[in-house]
């Protein structure tokens, strides 16, 4: 590998740091704090950031040391205010693998370890003015992975890239709000020139948070244990994603967009040889049930070649 890559990814709700500020600047005032918590009841605010680079141990092995940060809060009863928030800090490093078994195909095999801290917070009513509840403790991860990927063409345009990963996060912590769970994901992407160094790509998701990109922490699914939701468009999305390549190698731009999850998303990204800038937003489903409940992510991406 000529180049060591590093990323660095922050992601978060519109509306969580003007609700961090209103209910800092209301104190124990709680009629401050109804007011701050009353237009946002029934909704989840959360937000994210982390950051990795990637090692090569040589042969068909990387190493990849990174460390993340999630928090998720989520505010209910619009009689008696209710605040409930967990967050978690942590680092860790993961081992992968890629294979060729065959011709086209891809194997790539996973395993991530980390350990962290978490906070979780659960206050209701007079909690606000007493005394906030607030439990700490540590977490510890181990998320074996298994990716299989056939790559072909397609006539004499069409090129397929399809995937499957599976994924298996054992999590243990000692406060409320995490669960062990398990991650899926099926694509399929065709794509074609349509213009001199212009290619188009339709693109195919099924899993849970059909997102075409890899954005959510892998504290994500641990701090959402309760989203397995019954609507059959929660697993599906869809879209498409045009790229120019300029004539300088690893430089252009992308720009995606699509139906993911039954919410609207998309990206821009611009590369300039070494470094890119990654600007998306996402839907992601909140509810656990039949009625859909939108948690729109923004979020932004930093790649550098170093």
């Amino acid at each position: 590998m000529a180049s060591a890559p590093f990323q660095v990814t922050l992601g978060m709700t519109a509306d969580l740091i003007p609700t961090a500020s209103e209910l800092a600047r209301a104190g124990s005032d709680l009629a401050s704090i109804q007011n701050a918590l009353e237009p946002r009841y029934g909704t989840v605010q959360e937000g994210f950031a982390s950051m990795g680079g990637i090692l090569a141990l040589g042969g068909a092995w990387s190493l990849e040391p990174f460390a993340e940060s999630a928090v998720v809060g989520s505010l209910h009863n619009p009689v008696v205010p209710e605040l409930s928030t967990v967050f978690v800090a942590e680092g860790g490093l993961r081992l992968s693998g890629r294979f060729y078994p065959l011709p086209d195909w891809i194997l790539e095999p996973g395993l991530a370890a980390a350990l962290g801290t978490a906070r979780s917070l659960q206050a209701v009513g007079t909690d606000f003015i007493d005394h906030v509840p607030i439990l700490s403790g540590g977490t510890r991860v181990l998320a074996p992975s298994l990716k299989v990927a056939r790559d072909f063409r397609l006539g004499h345009d069409w090129t397929i890239a399809s995937s499957a990963l599976a994924r298996y996060s054992l999590w243990g912590a000692s406060v409320p709000g995490f669960a062990s769970a398990w991650r899926w994901n099926v694509a399929i992407d065709a794509a074609r020139p349509v213009a001199p160094r212009t290619s188009l790509a339709l693109e195919a998701r099924l899993g849970p948070q059909p997102l075409p990109v890899a954005v959510l922490p892998l504290a994500w699914d641990a701090m959402h244990p309760s989203l397995n939701s019954a609507r059959f468009g929660a697993y599906v999305g869809g879209g498409a994603k045009v790229e120019y390549a300029w004539a300088s190698p690893g430089t252009g731009l992308l720009a995606r967009a699509g139906l993911y999850g039954g919410y609207v998303g998309g990206e821009i990204r611009a590369s300039w040889k070494r470094f890119s800038l990654d600007a998306s937003t996402w839907g992601l489903e909140e509810a656990a049930a039949f009625q859909g409940l939108e948690g729109r992510i923004y979020s932004l991406t930093a790649d550098f070649r170093l």
